[in-house]
């Protein structure tokens, strides 16, 4: 994650009130969100996933629990697309972005919440 996205992600959260912190990870963690929930002694519904997607209308973030998937029916009928894909290297090249390291917030693209994740007090993504 780059400085800028970092200070900007911080202010969204100071300015919304959220308690945050940012946990220095070991240099060889996987990036995979398994591994890193085994590190963090968590369950894996306290792994958010922010999933970036390419459909007709531009790129989207959608988050999950990590206990959790996204019916891709539904997701599509709530957005009215049609079409609706995983976002290539290029198009995270293009917002700041590489696969693994997508933040929870920061990013100048619309943001869609499973409302389960609102269940939760506390959780982890990144």
């Amino acid at each position: 994650m780059t400085a800028i996205l970092k200070d900007k992600i911080e202010g969204i959260l100071r300015q919304a009130g959220i308690k945050y912190e940012f946990i220095k990870l070991p240099e060889n963690l996987p990036l995979d969100v398994k591994a890193h929930m085994r590190f963090h002694q968590r369950e894996m519904k306290y792994a958010v996933q922010t999933l970036i997607y390419r459909t007709e209308k531009g790129l989207i973030a959608v988050q999950r629990r990590g206990d959790t998937n996204i019916d891709i029916k539904k997701l599509r009928n709530l957005l009215g697309v049609s079409q609706l894909a995983f976002a290539s290297e290029k198009d995270l090249q293009s917002i700041g972005l590489e696969a693994g390291v997508i933040p929870l917030t920061g990013l100048n693209i619309p943001y869609y919440m499973d409302s389960k994740v609102l269940d939760l007090e506390e959780v982890y993504g990144g």
